[in-house]
């Protein structure tokens, strides 16, 4: 439970640092207009509820599609091609703005502590030179065996 909240906080720090630059904004600015768009024409073309539109529009986006709602006209089929190829060009490049936000030192910190990879590198690598050398002597002694 501990460990979700820490998540949590974590993610609100970096959505807050997100909300600052105004490439990520721009790219929010434009999913919301994305699904809004989405949301008017289904309405619109397909006579679909508010609710429905909007599952839809989400559920497209999301590439999950479950496929219990689909357009049913030509004009909302084609709509939908291009509907999902400019919806996930944005969100791609909603969430590659954020992946450049993420500093793994900063995410990985709690209360001020950060973990100190370099140490365990070097201790790991340390014990693999170990378990190397008692695999050779291990496969030497071996070979002397069944040499006599």
């Amino acid at each position: 439970m501990l460990a979700f909240l820490i998540l949590f906080v974590a993610l609100g720090r970096l959505y807050r640092d997100m909300v600052k630059q105004p490439e990520t904004r721009a790219l929010l600015v434009l999913f919301c207009l994305v699904i809004f768009i989405g949301i008017v024409f289904y309405m619109g073309v397909e006579h679909w509820t508010f609710i429905n539109t909007l599952y839809f529009c989400v559920v497209t986006l999301g590439t999950v599609g479950y496929g219990d709602i689909t357009p049913q006209t030509e004009v909302g089929r084609l709509f939908t091609v291009l509907y999902i190829i400019v919806g996930l060009g944005i969100i791609g490049g909603f969430f590659a703005t954020l992946g450049k936000l993420i500093d793994p030192q900063r995410f990985l910190s709690w209360r001020g502590v950060t973990p100190d990879f370099n140490k365990e590198i070097e201790a790991l690598t340390h014990e693999r030179e170990k378990l190397a050398s008692l695999i050779h002597h291990a496969e030497t002694t071996r070979t002397d065996r069944d040499e006599q």
